[in-house]
């Protein structure tokens, strides 16, 4: 199996996997290279089909998987790296703006909570935990959805001489933390909030 087929099969749930499996097995009678290019190409529209029909028909599978726990902990490590960095820059600096100092704690604790609950080290708060996490990422989504449109509209002004566009880089990663988190962990309609 090629490397671009063994790292589509991992995004496809396993129903649909023989699809995939039934076009790699074709490859060993395929000769020539430009036949060779046109088949692995051809894996594409064949997964893309595999995971719009996934998503249409158990959407969950595709969101609550370890794909999706892996971007969550990947995304917590980087937005509480970025909030580790602007509390760095916010102790260097010899003029300290008021809202740096939130700005910079913000990201940090919000990543540190969301990786530590993705690894499962806070299952010992039960249902507590998860309901933190939800009411965490949807405000997370919202402060950093407005954040992010307020530093648009500021640094889109026509008279503003010195734009700034670090706060609007950091609204919109918590912004997509708390989307991507929200993803991952809402739950599904069985199942309770707190649970």
């Amino acid at each position: 199996m090629s490397r671009l087929h063994r790292a589509i099969a991992r995004l496809i749930p396993e129903p649909h996997r023989e699809w995939l499996l039934a076009h790699d097995s074709e490859g060993a009678s395929i000769e020539g290279r430009a036949a060779r290019l046109r088949w692995m190409l051809g894996a594409l529209p064949i997964a893309g089909r595999a995971i719009a029909s996934q998503a249409v028909h158990d959407p969950r599978s595709l969101l609550g998987g370890a794909l999706m726990r892996t971007v969550v902990v990947t995304m917590s490590l980087l937005v509480a790296a970025v909030g580790t960095i602007v509390l760095g820059a916010y102790a260097l600096m010899t003029e300290h703006p008021a809202t740096m100092l939130p700005f910079a704690l913000v990201p940090i604790v919000q990543g540190a909570f969301t990786l530590l609950f993705a690894l499962g080290k806070l299952n010992k708060l039960g249902g507590i935990a998860r309901l933190l996490e939800l009411s965490g990422s949807t405000l997370a989504l919202s402060v950093g959805a407005v954040g992010f449109a307020y530093g648009v509209v500021v640094n889109l002004t026509p008279m503003n001489v010195d734009p700034e566009y670090a706060p609007m880089a950091v609204s919109l990663l918590v912004a997509m933390h708390g989307l991507i988190a929200l993803l991952a962990f809402a739950p599904t309609s069985a199942e309770p909030v707190g649970a």
